[in-house]
């Protein structure tokens, strides 16, 4: 779009397997943006999900505070466009189930740099992020998050307009720079979708996770506006 601001509501759900452990996934996000000028936006943002892994009931709640900046705004008929956007991160997850617990906190900057030209988009996304922890204690329990890790995405989608009616299709991979029990995985997507007007609009899509030892599969629903 040409314009930074908006609201968006986003539901997701789906399945996952692992090594260890087989479930299912439901995930609803909101977050609006105020432009704070032509070109420069504040975002807030809150994600949660519920997950079920052999039984066992896992709930994360996530922050994300955002401040994306559009470098390059493309013109009337399209072109070239680069927004970047560093944001602070803070979520809770925990399972009274299996007794565990954290609060992870960090940072991260995304480049999205997109072209548009007649009915295509090409969008060229890269994002690093770093996260810690800060340890929690509630009645009995305390945890210690232990959580230190950087994370590199790295993406590429193509959008294609008739009118109104779009249709997406992308693919990311998502590389963790330090130990993890799942070292990367791909993440492919794909989307239909209806614009209700430049910015604004509804899309149904579906989205995976395939990486060593782990699978996850689900779709999504967004809805997106702009006052």
């Amino acid at each position: 779009g040409t314009r930074i601001g908006g609201f968006e509501i986003d539901a997701a759900a789906g399945a996952f397997t692992t090594s260890e452990a087989d479930g299912y996934f439901a995930s609803a996000g909101i977050a609006n943006t105020f432009r704070v000028a032509d070109n420069i936006g504040f975002s807030i943002g809150l994600d949660t999900q519920y997950r079920s892994i052999e039984g066992a009931a896992v709930y994360q709640f996530v922050n994300t505070d955002a401040l994306p900046v559009q470098i390059i705004a493309p013109g009337v008929d399209g072109g070239l466009s680069w927004t970047l956007t560093p944001a602070f991160v803070i979520g809770f997850g925990g399972s009274w189930d299996l007794a565990a617990g954290g609060v992870p906190i960090g940072g991260q900057i995304t480049s999205s740099l997109g072209y548009q030209i007649g009915g295509w988009t090409f969008v060229l996304a890269d994002q690093y992020g770093y996260y810690g922890g800060l340890p929690i204690s509630f009645s009995d329990f305390r945890f210690d998050t232990d959580v230190d890790q950087q994370v590199l995405k790295n993406g590429v989608q193509i959008i294609r307009s008739f009118g109104n009616f779009f249709i997406d299709a992308g693919v990311s991979y998502t590389n963790f720079l330090k130990d993890a029990a799942v070292e990367h995985y791909w993440t492919p997507e794909a989307g239909v979708g209806l614009r209700f007007g430049e910015n604004s609009g509804v899309r149904i899509g579906y989205r995976g996770d395939f990486g060593p030892g782990y699978q996850a599969e689900g779709g999504d629903v967004s809805l997106f506006l702009t006052f």
